[in-house]
């Protein structure tokens, strides 16, 4: 939802005189994007967890297994959205471009798509209906060797490496601290966030001290580092710049605290509220993948419909109804996703569990 409205307002035509709306757009709307660092840091949280606990219990990792089960889960869809968006979509809005096709498709089919924004500033036909796509070549990159990592280096290693991948991050950084791109989307800037869910997976597993702190948090402790957290990620625009180092580090004192908010969630003792009672959140999670990858085309329609209609700028009642519709017709095309498509080849998952 961090991503989605941060495209709604990066996309859609709108302005405000109202001084609060600007404040709240600039400083809690146009943050959206770190949503994907949020989502980097659960997706090492959770893959870690989840293959150091296979290792614990089993001794190994079955890495074949672990593949399918990524691939059934993450490419059907991918793909479909790469199809829709170099071949469908720009039939339908008479915008085929073969020269897209010829200078980009290779990357986006071989999950290096991060690499091609890169280099071409590429996001696909109409607006950001593949571009969006980079984060998903991230992952793919990320689920080919981190299975390899645990497998065959010594428990006891493991979090030293988590470490030294951090490091390496932060001397990547170093060394393209001009370049936005690179520190947006390439591998070796973004590898730290893994990492760092990583760590926290690690520590929670195999730490005793680390897990007795986090299981007996009090409240106090919990709303004060969720008012720190949440003023560090709402004033990002004003401390990114104050110097070199905290260029270097944004990425990372951000991933600090998404994992402890992924932490506290699940395993402290005394949350002020536990999202997983949100039983609508946990089942609206299924579509998740489905809205990421689709609900650009839903903005670009609305678009579409605006140019039609003469309706070039925006306010505030116009947006806002906008911005249902499009979550409305985000969701429906996820769920007909989900539904009809990934769900027939997910059935397949539970042979390699």
């Amino acid at each position: 939802m961090w991503v989605f409205v941060y495209h709604i307002f990066g996309y859609l035509n709108y302005t405000t005189t109202n001084t609060v709306h600007q404040l709240i757009i600039k400083n809690v709307f146009n943050k959206g994007y770190f949503g994907v660092n949020l989502f980097f840091v659960l997706s090492g949280f959770l893959i870690t967890y989840l293959l150091l606990t296979e290792k614990n219990n089993s001794g190994t990792i079955n890495i074949k297994k672990f593949y399918i089960r990524r691939i059934l889960r993450i490419w059907p869809l991918f793909y479909l959205a790469v199809l829709l968006g170099f071949f469908l979509f720009p039939l339908i809005t008479h915008s085929f471009n073969f020269n897209d096709i010829k200078n980009h498709f290779l990357s986006y089919f071989i999950f290096v798509g991060n690499f091609d924004r890169i280099n071409s500033n590429f996001s696909g036909a109409g607006n950001d209906n593949l571009g969006v796509l980079w984060s998903i070549a991230v992952e793919e990159q990320f689920y080919l060797f981190w299975p390899i990592l645990i497998k065959f280096i010594n428990k006891k290693i493991i979090p030293y490496v988590f470490l030294a991948i951090i490091l390496f991050c932060l001397f990547f950084r170093a060394l393209n601290i001009n370049n936005y791109n690179v520190l947006y989307f390439h591998t070796f800037s973004i590898m730290s966030d893994m990492a760092m869910g990583g760590l926290g997976a690690y520590l929670i597993i195999f730490n005793q001290w680390f897990i007795q702190k986090i299981y007996l948090l009090s409240k106090y402790q919990i709303i004060a580092m969720y008012i720190v957290g949440t003023i560090v990620v709402l004033t990002t625009n004003y401390w990114y710049n104050l110097n070199y180092l905290t260029k270097i580090s944004e990425r990372l004192v951000l991933a600090l605290f998404f994992i402890f908010v992924i932490l506290e969630q699940c395993f402290s003792k005394k949350s002020i509220y536990k999202l997983s009672n949100f039983k609508f959140l946990s089942k609206a999670g299924l579509l998740t993948y489905g809205l990421y990858c689709l609900h650009m085309y839903s903005i670009s329609f609305m678009q579409k419909i605006n140019n039609s209609i003469g309706w070039q700028q925006l306010n505030s009642f116009k947006l806002y109804l906008e911005f249902f519709i499009i979550l409305a017709i985000s969701i429906v095309l996820s769920y007909i996703s989900y539904s009809f498509f990934e769900k027939k080849l997910l059935i397949f998952k539970k042979r390699f569990n």
